[in-house]
């Protein structure tokens, strides 16, 4: 072995790789880009995307429409935050269950999303940041927790 990477690991095995992303502002939640970088981890690094949007949608069947989202937070609050909680808790396990967090960014709004990347940030999950932004125009909670 070269005396540079003994005792050192110098790659890890990535079986499960977490796709995140703003959801609740965004068309279709991300599910287009999530779809697509899922067959390229596939492929690329015989690995395993979770995405949020097919795994909350398979287990509560629901594809609920921003705009629907949208009413269903004015309309009956309680309800919506009931709703919210439950994917919360199963993004976060997710989180938990992956060895690795892509996390996609190009300026949309995201709440959950720096929320997932500070639980990766206190849990010591490596996180990759994918933007087209400069680092300036990045949240400086974004940067400092990646």
């Amino acid at each position: 072995s070269h005396p540079c990477t003994q005792g050192k690991q110098t790659h890890m095995k990535i079986d499960r790789i977490y796709l995140a992303g703003p959801m609740e502002d965004t068309p279709d939640r991300g599910a287009a880009w999530r779809e697509e970088y899922a067959r390229n981890i596939a492929e690329l690094l015989d690995a395993h995307a979770l995405s949020p949007v097919k795994i909350e949608d398979s287990m509560y069947r629901v594809d609920i429409p921003a705009e629907v989202a949208t009413d269903l937070k004015k309309d009956n609050p309680l309800e919506f935050e009931k709703l919210l909680r439950r994917f919360v808790d199963l993004d976060l396990a997710l989180i938990d269950m992956s060895d690795l967090v892509v996390v996609r960014w190009e300026g949309e709004g995201m709440c959950g999303t720096i929320a997932e990347v500070h639980h990766c940030y206190v849990t010591k999950k490596p996180v990759i940041l994918v933007t087209s932004k400069e680092p300036h125009e990045v949240p400086g909670w974004m940067l400092a927790q990646i």
